[in-house]
């Protein structure tokens, strides 16, 4: 326990709360030790308050006396307008740390700066009360060889950016940042403002929040994240990880990730965990590592993000346990209709169980779940099961038969990929979780001409899906599929939907000839099962027969199919939603 004394004979034990008569920006209590010349401080800030708590600053000796005075100093003029050397970023540092926080106003970086001699820099803006609330303009300049070795949380170049506050056009190179707690990042720690235009490259490292632009976001901040580029490594040694952000409410746009991620649990070459609002237009070129919910973009939603659109993943993707996706590792929602749209993978994505090229495991409740122009070409290695060229598992389902119906559509989506697992293994989607009530399920305009294979025997494996169980959890499930204008290519053994249905496909049918009659198709097939090819209902099929002089068409039902003669041997006809049969005369 620590024994000040306040004036003569007064002893205050533990905190020292100061009530003001005069409104005042700040406090110094300079403590002297009454043994030794040692000076030690406490400081004591206010905003739009006479009640003050002290906060310690140094390493008081317990067991000594101490006496203090106290001296007051305004705050509220000469205010730094630019920063031309390290000692004037460190004074804005100090004076930021004192309690002036330059709301309403603007600090330019006028140079280049090279911070190798500072040793271990302090963070401008150390806590809510001791925030930056100005706009620092990095005016296309950069700082570099940056130093923070710090026992705190909230650590970056700014600890902590207050509301209304703004980074912008900013470069840190080289930059060595670590601390022993969380929120750790190259710009920023924490900030209730706005960050855009900045680059950063070097190394960062905490326990958990970590990111190499800014670890966390307020949930208040609704301004976007823009423009913002990482490179070097970024390490969580026990929490959540991200090249650009961990957690966010505010947009994030036209970001880039060129760095290796390591995390534990919620890992995202852009952002860790999600919040209300959209990502779009990002890229990740970097190898992204944790043990579960990990994704080239997007770690995890948060039952929050809404929409991903227009991302690109070309990192390798690791997860030691489960939910690795290209651009999600798990994306899910029961409040939101969720949309990813227009976004790539290239690079490899592979985990314990639950991996997929665009997301591992995603779900959504009584509301439509839409991916759109979505594509993947990287390899997906699943050391379990549930491995999918788009998606590990998707689970769809709706509470009641009152409920709103829940709608899966895969649009203009393909698979080029390779795809391997133990078991459960699909060139679009590993495993489909349908529900109760019938859920719908579509397929239009979608192709998979991937290598499909998993190494248990007897393995459950699709060409779209690798399976579709009867019930889950005690629960049966039910689904309803419709494929249009989609195809795969030849997958020997395989059916397009694993444990759902015999003929190849549902929502395409076949021609084929009967007493000795030839068929050969020149309309390219939307479906191509085990060199069978099949048509989408309605589609018009242009064919050359032969083994008879004339001939005509039934459906499954022995309804009459028109036969369009064109003449030396080729016909036409439009196909209903049955198989067709054709014989001679």
């Amino acid at each position: 326990m620590l024994s000040y004394y306040l004036g003569s004979n007064v002893a205050i034990l533990g905190s020292i709360n100061i009530t003001l008569t005069d409104a005042v920006n700040e406090i110094w209590v300079a403590i002297h030790s009454m043994s030794e010349n040692n000076n030690y401080v406490i400081k004591c800030v206010t905003e739009d308050s006479r009640q003050l708590s002290c906060v310690k600053k140094g390493n008081l000796q317990g067991g000594k006396y101490y006496t203090s005075t106290l001296r007051m100093q305004d705050l509220s003029s000469n205010y730094l307008t630019e920063i031309n050397s390290v000692a004037d970023l460190v004074l804005l540092s100090n004076e930021v740390s004192i309690g002036k926080n330059y709301a309403g106003q603007t600090v330019t970086l006028m140079q280049d700066l090279d911070l190798s001699e500072v040793d271990n820099f302090q963070p401008i803006g150390l806590s809510s009360v001791l925030s930056f609330k100005g706009c620092f303009d990095g005016n296309h300049k950069t700082i570099s060889n940056l130093k923070i070795n710090a026992t705190q949380q909230n650590v970056g170049l700014f600890g902590y950016l207050g509301r209304n506050s703004n980074v912008k056009d900013l470069t840190l190179d080289n930059c060595t940042i670590t601390s022993t707690q969380s929120r750790v990042g190259g710009i920023a720690g924490y900030t209730d403002g706005n960050i855009s235009g900045c680059t950063v490259s070097g190394s960062i490292t905490g326990t958990g929040n970590v990111a190499g632009i800014v670890a966390y976001i307020d949930s208040g901040v609704s301004a976007p994240l823009t423009n913002c580029t990482f490179s070097g490594t970024v390490t969580a040694t026990n929490g959540s990880a991200a090249g650009i952000v961990t957690l966010s409410n505010a947009r994030i746009e036209n970001c880039t990730n060129n760095g290796t991620i390591q995390g534990n649990n919620e890992v995202g070459g852009i952002l860790a965990g999600g919040g209300s609002s959209p990502v779009t237009g990002c890229t990740n070129n970097g190898a992204v590592t944790g043990q579960k919910y990990i994704g080239g973009i997007v770690g995890i939603s948060r039952d929050a993000v809404c929409t991903i659109s227009d991302c690109t993943n070309n990192g390798h993707i690791t997860a030691t346990g489960s939910d690795a996706g290209g651009i999600a590792g798990r994306f899910h929602g029961y409040s939101s209709t969720l949309t990813i749209s227009n976004c790539i993978n290239t690079g490899t994505i592979e985990g314990a169980s639950i991996v997929g090229g665009i997301a591992g495991y995603t779900k959504s409740t009584e509301k439509t779940l839409t991916y759109l122009n979505c594509s993947n070409s990287g390899s997906i290695i699943s050391t379990g099961d549930s491995a999918g060229g788009l998606f590990g598992m998707v689970r769809i389902h709706r509470s009641s038969p009152s409920s709103p119906t829940t709608v899966l559509v895969i649009s203009n989506s393909y698979n080029q990929g390779t795809v391997n697992g133990t078991d459960i293994v699909g060139g679009m989607i590993g495993q489909l979780l349908g529900g109760i009530n019938n859920p719908q399920l579509s397929f239009d305009s979608c192709f998979s001409n991937a290598e499909v294979s998993a190494s248990k025997a007897s393995p459950h494996i699709g060409a779209y899906i690798g399976y579709f169980p009867s019930s889950y959890s005690g629960q049966s499930l039910t689904g309803s599929f419709v494929f249009t204008n989609s195809f795969y290519s030849s997958v020997p053994g395989c059916l397009a939907v694993d444990g759902a249905d015999q003929d190849g496909v549902a929502g395409a049918y076949k021609i084929v000839g009967a007493g000795g009659v030839t068929v050969t198709t020149s309309t390219a097939e939307d479906l191509l099962h085990e060199s069978v090819k099949y048509f989408v209902f309605g589609k018009a099929v242009t064919l050359t027969l032969s083994g008879g002089s004339s001939y005509s068409a039934v459906d499954g039902a022995s309804n009459t199919v028109t036969l369009t003669n064109n003449g030396g041997g080729s016909y036409t006809l439009t196909m209903p939603a049955a198989d067709v049969t054709i014989s001679a005369n």
